[in-house]
């Protein structure tokens, strides 16, 4: 099948590219290690028969996943668009919410990669994506809920009223949804911040 390269994807350990074939637009991912290949073509597979939104697997093999292409926008862009407009569009984080919760309670997994670029909101048919599952883990929905608000507010401009707001109101959804305690969920949330901040300035 021929094919044309028309973007590559920021990944810290794999080939990610958006190509087009004969047969269309595919995302092709090529693994480093055969154990990270099986792991996320299972959680595809296993998510797709629980009907919870992500790519479809349209081949795999020889460590590499043919995925169809998403639409929308990831939520980094949803972020800095609600940014713009100066008003949260609430019901694209509780979509978010939503589906990490249903992930976990599938799985048995939570996501501990849960940087918003792994995120995709198709605003036409209001449905929410995810991507990028190699990263998983048996843990505590605490870790995930209070990163996703960590990174809420460490994108620039940094810690503005509005990602402030967003990421209370999701530190209050997780709460709710996982039965936890928001003040434990923010302090974690305060940590994962520190983290990710000193994180980027090695970079």
């Amino acid at each position: 099948m021929a094919e044309q390269i028309i973007r590559k994807y920021k990944s810290r350990r794999n080939s990610v590219a958006l190509a087009q074939t004969d047969a269309g637009r595919f995302v092709i991912k090529t693994f480093t290690e055969e154990e990270s290949f099986q792991k996320e073509l299972h959680l595809y597979r296993l998510l797709q028969d629980k009907q919870l939104p992500c790519a479809k697997v349209i081949e795999a093999g020889n460590k590499t996943l043919v995925l169809s292409e998403l639409p929308g926008q990831n939520l980094v862009e949803c972020l800095q668009q609600q940014e713009q407009m100066g008003k949260p569009a609430w019901d694209v984080w509780e979509k978010l919410v939503a589906w990490l919760t249903a992930f976990a309670r599938h799985t048995g997994f939570v996501m501990t990669d849960v940087n918003l670029r792994n995120f995709l909101y198709d605003e036409k048919n209001q449905i929410l994506y995810a991507v990028d599952f190699e990263e998983c883990s048996v843990g505590s929905m605490v870790i995930s809920g209070a990163r996703i608000a960590a990174f809420i507010r460490t994108y620039k401009p940094e810690n503005t009223l509005l990602k402030q707001q967003i990421s209370q109101y999701v530190l209050n959804l997780f709460a709710r949804s996982c039965n936890l305690e928001v003040d434990v969920l923010l302090r974690e949330s305060e940590r994962q911040e520190a983290k990710i901040l000193e994180r980027r300035k090695k970079q």
